[in-house]
């Protein structure tokens, strides 16, 4: 799904990572949608759509061009952490975060209370060439979408999964870890556990601006963020899921 799509559909996230050759092009588009003046965004003539594209809408924070030499350094980065609490002129601002992936890792963590506990009105777009380079912790907290023309489409998930998935937003709301558990156990396939796995940091990454528990789903989100990337190289898919659950479960609701 494209940035596009997301918005029409009325799910634009807070925090969206564009990777890929138009990376820089749908980077842009997000920062209209978020601030196009015109009832069909983005419609690109509007004086809002017409500052983006010349770089002069003072709602609009360009992270790099911010920087003393065009690259991230840690000093400068935390000034623009702390202008976050500054109220916009129109009802958002944007940061945008070019190369992301180009950030030390001092940097991507200075941004992590940035990006987890914002003002309403702040919204966060990020670029990278090679997103193995972005910490977890910050992948966690940003829709990713490839921006490459032509990209295929990911597969629909399999009526197992989703069914899964179900199961155990459910339990984890009755705060039942027995039924987590239970859920999780249903799944003996590990392409079925890689496919529930990603609905389910989707789902609970949906749930985080509802939450009166946000430190705890975070925490969640990042357990399970963790798990899909073990989910194809661990042969043994009964004893992943079960520790999946357990994980969950005990960041959720600070089970120690």
């Amino acid at each position: 799904m494209d940035v596009l799509s997301l918005y029409q559909a009325g799910k634009l996230p807070r925090a969206l990572l564009f990777t890929g050759g138009a990376a820089a092009g749908e980077a842009v588009r997000a920062v209209k949608l978020h601030l196009c003046e015109s009832e069909s965004k983005p419609c690109g003539k509007c004086g809002a759509c017409v500052r983006i594209t010349r770089k002069v809408h003072p709602d609009v924070v360009s992270v790099k061009d911010e920087m003393p030499d065009g690259s991230y350094k840690i000093k400068p980065l935390r000034a623009v952490v702390d202008s976050g609490s500054l109220r916009p002129g129109g009802g958002a601002r944007v940061y945008v975060f070019e190369a992301v992936d180009e950030m030390s890792e001092q940097c991507q963590n200075a941004l992590l209370k940035f990006i987890e506990e914002p003002p309403e009105y702040n919204r966060f777009i990020f670029t990278a060439e090679n997103d193995s380079r972005v910490l977890p912790t910050i992948m966690s907290r940003v829709v990713k979408i490839n921006a490459d023309g032509g990209a295929p489409d990911a597969p629909p998930e399999s009526a197992e999964a989703v069914e899964t998935v179900k199961a155990i937003m459910s339990a984890l709301f009755r705060k039942s870890e027995y039924g987590a558990a239970a859920a999780f156990s249903r799944v003996k396939d590990r392409q079925v556990l890689s496919e529930t796995l990603r609905l389910l940091l989707g789902e609970m990454k949906n749930a985080l601006p509802r939450s009166k528990n946000k430190k705890g789903v975070l925490a969640a989100i990042d357990a399970v963020y963790e798990y899909v990337k073990r989910a194809d190289a661990n042969p043994n898919v009964s004893i992943t899921a079960a520790s999946c659950a357990a994980e969950i479960y005990k960041e959720l609701f600070d089970v120690r």
